[in-house]
């Protein structure tokens, strides 16, 4: 949506997960990952920075940046586990094995949702047919986490610094995010949301028994993070 201003979708992608990565296994401090989060913002300068991987150093980045206005996009569970259990499954299929930097990239990204992701593994029908009830129910526990403690955070800044949208509304939801982003609503592009892999995601829910199963899988995460979303209606 931001496409006319200094934007940027996953930038740094690679070093930023790596980064996340060693934090969380205990290879770099607290003030070895703020370091590089400084460092990316200043290569980066950006207005706009819409990284999917921030959310799991979210405290920090809210910490380090005061000034910084926050926008968090909801999904919902279901769509959310179909949709991350397609791009684990590509990033299975795309892997260059003779590569070793790349698979261990994805290994480490993969992991970050998932514990159990193995390269190439997820690629393949019969492992996810095999643990799909296991790989279910830890994108669900992730999602629901990550999502409930992203919107703990946000509630507990001013109301000029977030805005909570819902995926399925932000095609709708010009107004809002110009008003506050302070920009000329003009200048913002209708999202064209991620139809990619559309394939892969009807295979993925035959698989796995169908779109009930996921749904079942989010759905007491599902309701208590309604509950919360209308407080920032």
């Amino acid at each position: 949506m931001f496409q006319n201003y200094r934007s940027k979708h996953e930038f740094m992608q690679r070093e930023l997960v790596n980064t996340i990565s060693y934090y969380f296994n205990g290879k770099i401090s607290e003030n070895e990952l703020d370091a590089f989060l400084i460092l990316r913002d200043k290569k980066g300068s950006l207005e706009v920075d819409a990284s999917t991987s921030l959310q799991f150093v979210a405290e920090r980045v809210v910490s380090l940046f005061p000034d910084a206005k926050f926008i968090f996009i909801v999904r919902d569970g279901a769509s959310w586990i179909l949709s991350s259990l397609a791009m684990l499954r590509w990033l299975g299929r795309t892997g260059k094995e003779e590569d070793p930097a790349y698979v261990d990239w994805i290994e480490r990204y993969g992991k970050l949702f998932i514990s159990s992701f193995k390269f190439p593994l997820f690629a393949t029908d019969v492992y996810l047919r095999n643990h799909s009830k296991h790989i279910i129910s830890g994108l669900a526990d992730f999602w629901g986490k990550q999502t409930l403690n992203v919107l703990e955070l946000l509630r507990g800044l001013p109301e000029d610094r977030r805005l909570v949208l819902q995926l399925k509304d932000l095609d709708y939801s010009i107004q809002r995010l110009a008003q506050f982003a302070g920009v000329d609503p003009g200048t913002l592009v209708k999202a064209h949301l991620n139809r990619a892999r559309t394939h892969d995601k009807e295979q993925i829910k035959r698989l796995v028994g169908g779109k009930k199963v996921l749904e079942a899988a989010a759905k007491d995460y599902q309701r208590k993070i309604n509950m919360v979303l209308k407080e920032f209606e």
